[in-house]
């Protein structure tokens, strides 16, 4: 999924993989991985959960 949005945004993505791609994009994240929806829905989760009070 990242990898067909990234290539209308990095430089010649056109000549690289996907692995290549993923890569790129996962080093400029805080997690130094992709994000996924699980993510959110884990934050989402505990937002709406007892345990903030």
């Amino acid at each position: 999924m990242f990898h067909a949005t990234a290539k209308d945004y990095l430089p010649n993505a056109e000549n690289m993989t996907e692995q290549q791609i993923l890569d790129i994009v996962a080093s400029v994240s805080p997690l130094n991985r992709c994000g996924y929806p699980i993510d959110v829905a884990k934050i989402v989760g505990f937002l709406a959960s007892e345990e903030l009070e």
